[in-house]
């Protein structure tokens, strides 16, 4: 197995890496530069500004992305780099979207939470094919790691900041939450998150060096030790959708970091991690009926 970083990427807060099989490119986001990128199948990057703090990018159609800025959504064609009128979000004042994700329907779900990282305000907001929004569930301090089983009847989501991956049943409605992991790992938390063609859960645990693995039953089957604390989230991409691509942060852009363990080695860099054996599921797109 080979880990390496791309060269020519640093982000401040990399986030919302997405494969596009299509144009054999990978998207992803940087919060608070703010911007929306891509890195085309040669190496080279475009970037896109965003009006507002960004949380997540998500694949549509039509040669436009879907957008979740820190309280609304929108779209943007990047032939032309204009977003849509945005379509509020729902988020509390004190809240912004920190993930967001395509559930196997096509509908664009993201979690939001609080601004201080400390108030229990944020919640899941499902933007529906009709442009209307859902609120599914709240009380989220620091909402991360969306995803779905390979057949969409599971939802998962982390609350950071306690620690924990919860899981839904999930369809029209949610059903009741239930823990699927907890993590006590010395101030590292789930973060961003995916699902392989196997079910297996994969999260990144934020301010420790580990990529974890875990069984649909919750338990934990692997960790793939990174070269830096520092990682956020991470997608399978390549052309058989056998890499792994993982986003890092650079902490000195985080107000809390003086109080982490986080360390800036290898802060800020995209890696790439090939030969892991591993094979992801292609993620569904946008769908859209009035908006």
């Amino acid at each position: 197995m080979l880990i390496e970083s791309i060269p020519g990427i640093r982000t401040t807060v990399g986030e919302s890496p997405i494969w596009d099989s299509s144009s054999r490119s990978l998207w992803f986001v940087d919060i608070l530069e703010p911007a929306v990128l891509r890195l085309d199948e040669h190496g080279d990057l475009s970037r896109w500004a965003t009006p507002r703090q960004v949380g997540a990018v998500a694949l549509a159609d039509s040669g436009t992305v879907a957008v979740a800025l820190d309280n609304a959504f929108t779209t943007l064609h990047p032939s032309s780099g204009d977003f849509a009128p945005p379509t509020a979000a729902g988020v509390a004042a004190n809240a912004a979207i920190s993930e967001g994700k395509v559930d196997r329907d096509g509908r664009f779900v993201a979690v939001s939470g609080g601004r201080d990282f400390s108030s229990a305000v944020g919640a899941i907001h499902r933007w529906e094919p009709d442009g209307s929004v859902t609120e599914l569930d709240d009380g989220f301090i620091l909402g991360n790691g969306l995803c779905w089983s390979v057949d969409g009847s599971i939802m998962y989501v982390a609350d950071s900041k306690r620690g924990v991956i919860y899981a839904y049943e999930y369809g029209t409605s949610l059903g009741e939450r239930r823990v699927f992991a907890r993590f006590d790992d010395d101030g590292a938390f789930p973060d961003g998150a995916t699902v392989d063609e196997d079910d297996h859960v994969w999260t990144i645990l934020h301010g420790s060096k580990w990529l974890i693995r875990m069984a649909p039953d919750g338990r934990e089957v692997l960790r793939i030790d990174m070269p830096s604390p520092n990682i956020t989230s991470l997608a399978f991409g390549g052309h058989a959708l056998d890499e792994i691509y993982v986003t890092s942060l650079d902490p000195a852009s985080i107000p809390d970091a003086a109080a982490s363990a986080r360390d800036r080695t290898e802060s800020g860099l995209l890696y790439r991690i090939s030969g892991s054996g591993f094979v992801g599921v292609p993620e569904t797109r946008v769908r859209r009926d009035s908006y």
